[in-house]
């Protein structure tokens, strides 16, 4: 068979095989084109019937789609060059439902002596979700396509030895094709695999049967073996007489390891996640539990199954959900790591405190999160003794008020969330008006009892959230978060005002004092606490040279 016929055979074994849909067009001197070569797959386009090749696409067509087409190939005749456009069939498999499918096709010219002759128009589904990558299409020629695909393709003929090999199997199996078109002696089937090669695909080749992709194992010139999806096709010459055959391979070694690494780790995680007495859960980013692992009828009394496809939400504290609610939002946000202290509900009706960690799973893009994994662990008595600690570590021991490290923590905590949530919280530094005369004249003893009840009286005009500490001396702040209207925090400032009016009576003694207050904002968000704290020192300053039991609010202004 000589190589112009093998060419050929090659040409239409390789346009059969592929799922895109070829059309091979010749230019008629009248300007009809008529259908030379119509592949496979083009015949699940509607209207595309066996028997069309060889007749013009005026005798084919109906009047209006042959308008539309013809106006195609003369605008790509003109232009000289690859015609990209799209166009929509109603699906013929779904006659009852109004479902359309759409087309991409690429009308290429040939051109000979300046004159085209012939076209060729290759037409793609785009509704189909391509798992594997195509080959790489090409319009001049069927060994453009051949030689520039990914795929290990090589030809024989009858007598099984190499008649042709393509660039990528060059590169998978390291052998030249000088070397491997003059050495029939050199093989890529393993040992083990020859009696298969030999009893079974070439029998079948033999009988004209297409073997689709499979699994198969072949060994590379330096004797590395490596995994392949193979398939193999016959060849046959003008009599129809079956002449050799061609073989496709897909390597699939990176796959496989990767598919082996993924079932061993998987494995792992299952006898971890099974066995561990911390609690795993993976939610999807709203919040819903796609997964529960074992442990958690261990720890809380409640069956997995029973958690799934509800909110993480249920069973939580509510003091805990907005805390954890907000770090979802930061996950799906930052997609990065979160850890979470919250309390949770056990079946016995008790709550019980938790520490997890909460990280992203990203999709295959990885700019997006596509799932959460919490691991969880019980930390109730440890939580216990921190408490504790944290009693005498974050609270002022004369006026049982929190203490400056406390009010800074929180300070820092709420201006995260006002940044995150674009909301505005409010920072109040005030002191008590001439203090230092009381102490000097009365004693430190009436100096302590005021401050005691000094933060009584502030105390009780203060709503639960905010945050009254004792930060040094006579000096106190008040954090108030959320603030939905500045009046509000005006009104705060002439509760306190109000409430220390009356007289001071503590053991012989009854005296007046006062308080000054200065007000600060946190926006714009950019400031950091230093700035917020030095704003409310400096309104507090005014409120001071403005007589005392006042207060100010600082603006961008000079005082």
């Amino acid at each position: 068979m000589n190589n112009q016929k093998l060419n050929s055979d090659l040409a239409h074994h390789i346009f059969n095989s592929l799922t895109d849909m070829v059309f091979i067009i010749q230019k008629e001197d009248n300007g009809d084109y008529r259908y030379l070569f119509i592949n496979e797959a083009a015949y699940s386009l509607p209207g595309v019937e066996k028997g069309i090749t060889g007749k013009l696409l005026s005798e084919v067509l109906s009047y209006k789609v042959y308008k539309v087409i013809k106006e195609k190939y003369d605008e790509a005749v003109k232009g000289g060059a690859p015609l990209h456009y799209k166009f929509t069939f109603p699906d013929s498999k779904n006659i009852k439902t109004i479902h359309e499918i759409q087309y991409e096709t690429v009308i290429s010219p040939f051109f000979k002596d300046g004159f085209c002759t012939h076209i060729i128009t290759i037409v793609k589904n785009s509704n189909l979700n391509q798992k594997e990558g195509k080959l790489k299409r090409s319009t001049n020629h069927f060994e453009h396509i051949i030689n520039n695909t990914a795929d290990a393709i090589y030809t024989f003929d009858r007598y099984e030895n190499y008649t042709s090999i393509n660039p990528a199997f060059e590169k998978l199996f390291g052998w030249k094709k000088e070397e491997i078109l003059n050495n029939n002696f050199i093989s890529i089937i393993l040992d083990k695999d020859k009696s298969e090669l030999k009893n079974f695909i070439m029998e079948s080749i033999k009988k004209g049967h297409v073997l689709p992709s499979h699994e198969a194992q072949r060994i590379t010139k330096k004797g590395n073996v490596i995994d392949v999806l193979a398939s193999y096709s016959p060849l046959f010459d003008e009599k129809g007489n079956w002449d050799g055959g061609v073989a496709i391979y897909k390597d699939i070694t990176d796959k496989k390891k990767l598919f082996n690494e993924l079932k061993v780790s998987e494995e792992r995680y299952r006898l971890i996640t099974e066995h561990t007495s911390d609690l795993i859960k993976i939610i999807n980013p709203q919040g819903t539990v796609l997964y529960s692992s074992p442990s958690h009828f261990d720890v809380l009394g409640i069956k997995p199954d029973e958690t799934l496809n509800k909110p993480i939400f249920i069973g939580m504290h509510h003091d805990s959900m907005e805390t954890f609610k907000f770090s979802i939002e930061k996950i799906n946000s930052t997609r990065k790591p979160t850890s979470i202290r919250f309390q949770r509900i056990t079946q016995k009706g008790e709550f019980i405190w938790l520490h997890t960690i909460g990280s992203p799973i990203l999709n295959n893009e990885g700019n997006k999160v596509d799932k959460i994994l919490f691991v969880a662990r019980n930390i109730t008595e440890r939580k216990k003794y921190e408490e504790q600690l944290q009693h005498y570590a974050l609270v002022d021991h004369l006026t049982g008020q929190p203490n400056r490290r406390y009010f800074f923590s929180r300070l820092l905590e709420e201006m995260e969330k006002a940044k995150f949530f674009h909301s505005t919280l409010a920072v109040m530094i005030l002191d008590i008006d001439r203090f230092k005369h009381i102490n000097d004249s009365m004693g430190h003893d009436i100096g302590d009892q005021l401050l005691k009840e000094f933060s009584e009286r502030v105390k009780d005009c203060l709503h639960e959230h905010d945050i009254f500490a004792r930060i040094g001396g006579d000096e106190f702040a008040i954090l108030l978060p959320d603030v939905k209207d500045n009046q509000a925090i005006v009104n705060v400032a002439n509760r306190i005002i109000y409430s220390l009016q009356d007289k001071w009576v503590i053991d012989e003694h009854q005296f007046n004092t006062t308080s000054s207050i200065g007000i600060s904002f946190y926006s714009p968000y950019e400031m950091n606490y230093k700035t917020l704290i030095k704003q409310a020192d400096k309104a507090l300053y005014q409120a001071k040279e403005d007589g005392r039991n006042c207060f100010k609010v600082y603006t961008n202004t000079e005082f």
